[in-house]
């Protein structure tokens, strides 16, 4: 069940992953403050981009190819046909995730517990909304919903973006990792519990807790709409029916981060150089 497919070499410490609607993926390579352009249909890197110090998360919306940077910090916006870096704007406080949604581009600003709205065209800050401590990780829900994970408090923050405003603060455990929507359901991985939650996106409760018993940092759903989830050397496919873990993937390296797209999982390790793509069927 699942068998890894493609292996392809990337730069320095990858960190973020991100597949656009053509089925290109594009990888932060934190320690050489690089970005690769992994095109699927070769399963090669076809260009390799220098930005800020630090790159932590990309994201793919608005006509660009967004990426924060928090050593350098930095919000740069690439072209989405070659990665050119088009822009890079300064950035006042610590960006660690970004994605897109409403007509702006949205940064999890880990110095002040907020999170920022920047128009796309201005590069300038337009919103500002309070969330919970050391916000790591954001995902949007279509243009209507921003899920913010709060590292240091344990919980999880929905904005809903008519009101631009938290709406619900879940709590979800210690060292909540990164979150993926589908269709009516969020699903979480929880570091410090070792587990995988599911949440009801109009509720704002947890409905399903899976426990994993391997460190989980992200999440990501198959064609199939199965999640999987990095354990600690292999990827772990999750039954939501069963509660509980069904197959597994061995990869290269201790899996730090997870994506689905072009029917393929994506991940890279914490501890190698590499892009591992694996064929979930």
């Amino acid at each position: 069940m699942g068998a890894v497919v493609a292996t392809i070499p990337v730069g320095d410490t990858p960190r973020g992953i991100v597949v656009d609607d053509l089925g290109i993926v594009w990888v932060a390579n934190r320690g050489d403050a690089t970005v690769s352009r992994v095109d699927p249909a070769t399963d090669e890197v076809t260009s390799t981009v220098d930005v800020g110090e630090g790159p932590r998360d990309v994201a793919v919306g608005l006509g660009s190819v967004w990426v924060t940077s928090l050593e350098a910090a930095e919000v740069s916006r690439l072209s989405a046909s070659d990665g050119t870096v088009l822009d890079t704007v300064a950035f006042d406080g610590g960006p660690q995730s970004v994605t897109t949604a409403d007509g702006l581009v949205w940064v999890t600003d880990r110095d002040d517990a907020t999170v920022e709205g920047l128009d796309p065209d201005t590069l300038e800050t337009v919103e500002e909304i309070a969330v919970g401590a050391d916000p790591a990780a954001i995902v949007a829900d279509g243009d209507a919903t921003l899920w913010v994970t709060n590292r240091e408090d344990g919980t999880l923050s929905k904005i809903d973006l008519d009101e631009r405003a938290v709406v619900a603060t879940v709590d979800v455990g210690d060292l909540p990792g990164e979150a993926t929507v589908d269709g009516d359901d969020v699903w979480l991985a929880v570091e410090g519990t070792r587990s995988v939650l599911r949440v009801d996106a109009a509720s704002a409760e947890v409905v399903e807790t899976i426990e994993v018993g391997e460190r989980v940092g992200a999440v990501a759903i198959d064609d199939q709409g199965r999640p999987w989830v990095d354990g600690d050397d292999d990827l772990l496919l999750l039954d939501p029916d069963a509660g509980s873990v069904v197959g597994s993937v061995e990869v290269e390296g201790q899996p730090r981060e997870v994506a689905a797209g072009d029917g393929s999982i994506w991940s890279v390790p914490h501890d190698a150089a590499v892009l591992t793509r694996v064929d979930p069927s």
